[in-house]
C-alpha cells in the first residue's frame, strides 16, 4: 500500500543571518547567532518562546524526527522563486518551463553552474534544508532550516552520512551551533565567518568505556597548583562554609555507622562490599559541560580593573553558565573550539562563577586556517 504524503505542520524557520538593504540592493547580513522567524503571525508567540529560551545564542538543542532530516540540492532562483533545481549527487533535475516543471539533464557543462565574467559566484547554487523539532518550543510543529554557506551545508551532509554508515538511526537529540571558522577567498583574503556544526546530544555525556578511555589533560603524575589566582577574598568565604558542611557530614556520618552497626546485628546474611572502582562514571553529570564561546572581559578584583578570560560553557541540562578562566587553564583553553566537552569543577561568589579545575574530556581543536 503506497504510503500517503503528510502535510507538516510548520512552526517556522531558524536562521543565523538576515537580510537588509543596502545601495547595492539586499544583502545577507551574519548575526553570530540564531534567531527565528514565525510561520506566520499567529504562530509569534513560538517565536517569542525562541527567543526568551534562546537570546542571542550559538547553540540550540534539536529533535530529528525521521530518518530524512535534510537535504541538498543544486537550484537556481530568479525573481519568480526558484525555477531549476537537482537533488545533489543527481544527474536528472527540474526546471520550470512556461509554469510547469519538465525534466533537465544536469551536469557541469551546464551554463549556470559555470562563474561568469565579472561574477563571484555561479547563478546555479548548493542549498541544504533541514527539518527538526525544537522540544523546548513545541513538540507539534516542525522547524526548517534553509542553509546557503557551502561548508556548512556538507558539514551537515558528511555527518549524517557518516551517522547512516555507521548504522545509527538518525532519529533523536542533538545540539545545533556556530562557530568561527577563518576562511580564505578566491583572490586570497582572508576572513572570519560562522558556520555550522552538530553533535548528538547523547554524546556529551560519554559513557564509561569512553572515559577510561580518554585522555585527560591533568597528569596524574604532575602536581598541579589548581588554587585560584583571582578574587581571593572568596576563599575565606568557601573555607568557612566548608568547615561547617564537614561538620554535618561527620555527624551524619557517625549516626549512619552506628544504624548500620545495630542493622548488621540483626541480619543473618551479610552483602558483599562494592569495590569503589577509578574513573567510573558518575550518576550525576552536573559537572560534565560543552564549551560555547569564549573571550575577554574586564572585571574588577581588589578594587582594580582586570582583565580575565570569560568562556561559555552549556551543561546538560541545556543551562548556560559565563565563567571566569583561571590562568593555569587560560592557553589551554584557547586552543579549543565549540564543543569540547570538559569537567569542571567550578565555585561561585557573589553572582560570579571560576574554575577551581578544568579536565578535558574531549577537545575540539581551534581551526587556525580553511
Amino acid at each position: 500500500m503506497e504510503q500517503k504524503r503528510i502535510l507538516l505542520p510548520l512552526a517556522g524557520k531558524i536562521q543565523h543571518g538576515k537580510q537588509e538593504e543596502s545601495k547595492k540592493g539586499r544583502k545577507i547580513v551574519e548575526l553570530g547567532y540564531f534567531i527565528a522567524k514565525a510561520e506566520n503571525e499567529t504562530l509569534t508567540f513560538l517565536e517569542n518562546r525562541f527567543n526568551e529560551k534562546y537570546p542571542k545564542k550559538q547553540l540550540i538543542h534539536i529533535r530529528f524526527f525521521d530518518e530524512k532530516p535534510y537535504t541538498v540540492r543544486r537550484v537556481r532562483y530568479n525573481q519568480s522563486g526558484a525555477v531549476c533545481y537537482c537533488p545533489y549527487e543527481e544527474s536528472q533535475g527540474k526546471q520550470k518551463v512556461s509554469g510547469i516543471w519538465k525534466p533537465v539533464e544536469c551536469n557541469e557543462d551546464c551554463t549556470y553552474r559555470a562563474v561568469e565574467e565579472g561574477k563571484n559566484k555561479p547563478d546555479c547554487l548548493f542549498e541544504g534544508n533541514l527539518r527538526f523539532l525544537l522540544p523546548e518550543i513545541s513538540e507539534d510543529r516542525i522547524w526548517r532550516m534553509q542553509i546557503k554557506g557551502y561548508q556548512s551545508i556538507f558539514a551537515l551532509y558528511e555527518y549524517i552520512n557518516f551517522q547512516r554508515y555507521l548504522g545509527k538511526s538518525l532519529i533523536g537529540d542533538y545540539y545545533l551551533f556556530l562557530k568561527k571558522k577563518t576562511q580564505t577567498s578566491k583572490d586570497g583574503k582572508s576572513y572570519q565567518n560562522y558556520v555550522l556544526d552538530i553533535v548528538r546530544k547523547e554524546d556529551f555525556i560519554l559513557n564509561e568505556t569512553s572515559l577510561s578511555n580518554a585522555e585527560l589533560s591533568t597528569d596524574k603524575g604532575q602536581n598541579v597548583d589548581n588554587s585560584i589566582k583571582i578574587l581571593p577574598e572568596i576563599e575565606n568565604n568557601n573555607n568557612s562554609v566548608s568547615k561547617e558542611e564537614t561538620k554535618v557530614k561527620n555527624k551524619e556520618k557517625t549516626k549512619t555507622t552506628n544504624t548500620n552497626k545495630t542493622a548488621s546485628k540483626e541480619k543473618t546474611v551479610v552483602e558483599p562490599k562494592t569495590e569503589v572502582v577509578e574513573n567510573t562514571i558518575p550518576e550525576d553529570y552536573k559537572d560534565w559541560y560543552l564549551l560555547l564561546e569564549k573571550e575577554y572581559k574586564t572585571l574588577t578584583n581588589a578594587g582594580k580593573p582586570t582583565e580575565y578570560l570569560v568562556a561559555s560553557f552549556v551543561d546538560i541540562y541545556d543551562n548556560v553558565k559565563e565563567v571566569i578562566i583561571a590562568p593555569q587553564f587560560v592557553d589551554e583553553i584557547l586552543e579549543c573550539d565549540t564543543g569540547t566537552n570538559v569537567i569542571l569543577d567550578l565555585a561561585e561568589a557573589g553572582d560570579k562563577i571560576f574554575t577551581k579545575d578544568i579536565k578535558f574530556v574531549r577537545k575540539v581543536k581551534k581551526d587556525v586556517a580553511a
